[in-house]
């Protein structure tokens, strides 16, 4: 990530007479508290299925990723690896997104919230308001 949003401030156009606007999207859990955040975290996986073709693909579900190989009938492998989630307590998200949006230059962030228990979802995007108002503030 660090790596693309470099090249693109780079070699930006900048002939418009623009600076270059960037937006991230980002996967986050905010909760009550930093354990209860990785809790949720932790149930979110990414599955990479790889096509004897060489393809690859990423899904979220086993059911998703032998559904879409068995569409494709080839052989293939799936491997399931730990999504990169940013969570945590309010605080912690809001700093960690706080961090990101400088290190990356990014002028807004697109986020969502993965949560099974709607609840808890909802609780989740109520903790991060915050951010949106002090975003908009600053902006």
């Amino acid at each position: 990530m660090g790596e693309a949003m470099a090249t693109y401030h780079q070699r930006f156009d900048t002939t418009q007479r623009r600076p270059p606007r960037a937006m991230l999207a980002l996967s986050v859990i905010a909760a009550d508290t930093d354990e209860e955040a990785r809790h949720y975290a932790a149930d979110i996986k990414m599955m990479r299925i790889r096509l004897e073709s060489g393809r690859t693909f990423s899904v979220g579900s086993l059911a998703a990723a032998e559904e879409f190989a068995r569409q494709a009938q080839e052989n293939y492998t799936i491997t399931m690896h730990e999504a990169n989630v940013v969570h945590g307590s309010r605080d912690t998200v809001l700093q960690q997104l706080h961090d990101m949006q400088r290190r990356y230059q990014v002028d807004e962030l697109i986020v969502v919230t993965a949560i099974k228990d709607f609840h808890k979802r909802l609780h989740s995007y109520e903790l991060l308001s915050p951010a949106s108002r002090t975003a908009r503030a600053a902006g």
